[in-house]
């Protein structure tokens, strides 16, 4: 299975569309064609207010665009341009990270409240980082929505190079101007911006562990293998232990296999190697060298 990126210039059409037939419901037998005028980061509003929009980039010293879409929500077009500002808004981040934790201790203290233990214990937040300067440029935080139009477009340029893959990047854009005209309450958009190489996706996992006195163990399952450098992604695919292994792809197609859960070494007359144009990886590892658990993977991309 491809990893599906959703096309951000599809959704946003399709939300502007949205949000101009929003001024008038037919269900509610409200007409909202009195409406004044609103301006919105779309995106912003399909994701929801206090939410992430997550937008995935390969790994390359090459700027990559991001297209910020602004929208003008109105009964009608504007008959005159409007020009709109943006700024980079790490006060809005802060309150994110701030508002996460709250609810996360909230909900823990509730989970811990409650005798009868029917209360799932949450999961901590994610904590984001803002996106570093040195990452980004954006040749204009302004852009004009021409006569009888409703949308105009900021770029921001991302390099994701020298990313660090530990970090949970996001770029906070407010609307801070909307030349007199009233400001949505969707005016912030958290840019969650990932780095992801070629190799990052969902694998099948297949193979076989020999035991040296248990007998072989086989193993057919789905795994998510995730970046975790340039030219190599790890997961929980080492066999039946469905622990961790990371896989470096080098620049023969050779790979160096590691593991955090045990010492990996190469079986005497084997190697490991990733076949590009299936996206196959043939990992025969092995550990414990004075009884060798010997372990054929197969791990093919869908």
């Amino acid at each position: 299975m491809k990893r599906t990126y959703i096309t951000l210039y599809t959704i946003l059409a399709a939300m502007t569309v949205f949000l101009s037939s929003c001024l008038k419901s037919e269900s509610t037998f409200t007409d909202f064609s009195k409406a004044g005028t609103l301006v919105e980061l779309p995106l912003a509003a399909y994701k929801g207010l206090g939410k992430t929009a997550a937008y995935s980039l390969p790994l390359q010293a090459a700027a990559q665009i991001i297209p910020v879409t602004i929208n003008v929500a109105s009964p009608q077009p504007l008959g005159t341009s409007l020009k709109v500002t943006l700024a980079v808004d790490g006060a809005a981040l802060t309150a994110l990270n701030n508002t996460n934790i709250a609810k996360y201790k909230a909900d823990s203290t509730a989970a811990a409240n409650d005798p009868t233990g029917a209360t799932a214990e949450p999961t901590y937040p994610l904590i984001y980082t803002q996106l570093p300067t040195a990452f980004y440029t954006i040749p204009s935080l302004s852009a004009t929505v021409p006569a009888n139009q409703r949308t105009a477009i900021v770029n921001v340029n991302v390099v994701t190079q020298n990313f660090d893959l530990l970090k949970n990047y996001v770029l906070p854009l407010t609307i801070v101007d909307a030349s007199g005209q009233q400001i949505s309450n969707y005016k912030t958009l958290f840019l969650y911006v990932q780095a992801k190489n070629q190799y990052d996706g969902v694998y099948h996992a297949s193979g076989v562990r020999h035991h040296p006195t248990l007998g072989d163990f086989t193993f057919d399952y789905d795994v998510t293998m995730s970046t975790s450098g340039p030219t190599s992604i790890d997961g929980g695919a080492l066999a039946d232990l469905k622990t961790d292994l990371d896989l470096k792809v080098n620049a023969d197609n050779t790979v160096t296999p590691t593991s955090t859960y045990q010492p990996l070494f190469i079986p005497v007359g084997k190697t490991n190697t990733y076949d590009p144009a299936t996206k196959t990886f043939t990992i025969n590892v092995a550990y414990n060298t004075g009884a060798p658990r010997i372990m054929e993977i197969k791990l093919v991309k869908k």
